[in-house]
């Protein structure tokens, strides 16, 4: 299942939020002047490489050599077809995300959190993206 195109360019500030190693979730947030929050969830995570910023973050799917290198890291074994292989830049080297699925979302309206510490206001879909099958 697909929303939109890939490659997913994000002009902004990303910074790494919360990694949940028992639900293999990873979370990259960037908070915009005027108090929108924008959200990349990455699920079924089974192998990461990060910078501690991207500005613009660029997701797509890696190919070939890369996309081999990838799904080598995260699963020797070749068990999981399912895997997807995201590059958080145009190149390896700035990181990637052996993942399941990944979605980006934006939350805007009134400022404040909620008692978790997530953002008041309403939420978009901006871009979804997994491997059926």
């Amino acid at each position: 299942m697909q929303t939109g195109r890939l490659p997913v360019v994000l002009n902004a500030l990303f910074k790494p939020w919360r990694y949940v190693i028992g639900h293999s979730d990873l979370e990259l947030r960037s908070f915009g002047p005027d108090g929108s929050v924008t959200h990349v969830t990455f699920t079924g995570v089974s192998a990461v490489k990060l910078k501690a910023r991207y500005s613009p973050l660029t997701l797509d799917l890696a190919v070939g050599e890369e996309a081999r290198e990838i799904l080598d890291f995260s699963d020797p074994a070749g068990r999981s077809k399912r895997v997807l292989p995201v590059l958080m830049t145009p190149d390896l080297r700035d990181g990637f995300v052996a993942c399941m699925a990944f979605e980006v979302k934006e939350r805007s309206g009134p400022s404040g959190v909620d008692a978790n510490g997530i953002p008041l206001g309403a939420e978009d879909l901006i871009f979804r993206y997994r491997k059926d099958g």
